[in-house]
Order: C-alpha cells, then structure tokens, then sequence
C-alpha cells in the first residue's frame, strides 16, 4: 500500500477539497484579524463563521466584543487591504473557559547586603566569563538602585 501525504485525501472528495478551502480562508482571515489588533485584543478574539461577504467574529466577553464593534470600521478597512472582500462584519460573545495567564513577577532590585556580598565574591574571582557576567549584573543592580532613588 503506497504511503499518502495528509493533503493527498483533501483533494480525493469535493466534500473535503470545500472543507479544506473553507479552512484555509478562515485561517487567512484569522492572520488578518491578529495584523489589524492589538495582540492583547487579538487574544480573545477568534474569526467564526463566514457567509459570503460577511464575517462573525467572537469575543471571550462583553468588553471584548464591545471594543470589537467600535472597530469594526477599522476591521472593514483592514480586512480589504488584506485582500479579505468583507461588507459586514458581525461580533458576538462566545465565552472560553477561564484559563488563568501566567503571571510574571515583579522585578525587584538585589538588596544592599546581597550586592556587597555578591561584589566580595566576584572580586575573589579570577578573569572568567562568571566573572564578566557578575560584574555585569552588579553594574546593572548599582545602576537599577541609583535610578530608583532620583
């Protein structure tokens, strides 16, 4: 039994050729959708159902989809640069289940006891990158500290 590449089968049935086309527009509109946003807008929201020259997009939530519609003729702007024909474009809100995003935490400067023991230490140390990479730090720490006073 000869091995097929996964497009091979989508061009065997018009059933599929359609699905896969269909597929790929979505996807293009979905490229163009992250171009024109903000990517913190860009992630929740997704392109949804297409019929003919009208596009459904869905927001996570209301304030979403509200912030959605005031841009809608940015969108319309946008998706016509894109080479997307586009006369209507409908927002509705289709909740996702919460993911919590990471967050990361805030910076803090290396304290005064730990900056002088850390500078007794690299001073001990013979010329080696560790050593061009601590004073490195240090200078960025001395620097981080003296800007957060003024």
């Amino acid at each position: 039994m000869p091995a097929y590449k996964p497009g091979h089968f989508f061009h065997s049935s018009p059933a599929l050729q359609h699905w896969k086309e269909t597929s790929d527009l979505l996807n293009k509109f979905q490229r163009a959708l992250d171009s024109i946003i903000l990517p913190e807008l860009a992630r929740h929201c997704r392109v949804g159902a297409l019929s003919g020259e009208s596009v459904c997009l869905y927001a996570s939530n209301g304030a979403i989809a509200a912030k959605l519609r005031q841009l809608v003729p940015t969108l319309l702007t946008g998706f016509k640069k894109c080479g997307l024909e586009v006369t209507a474009i409908r927002v509705l809100v289709q909740a996702e289940p919460f993911r919590a995003e990471p967050r990361r935490p805030e910076k803090q400067p290396i304290g005064g006891e730990a900056l002088d023991n850390m500078a007794q230490f690299t001073a001990k140390l013979k010329e080696s990158p560790l050593k061009a990479a601590l004073e490195a730090l240090l200078t960025h720490q001395h620097h981080a500290v003296s800007n957060d006073k003024n």
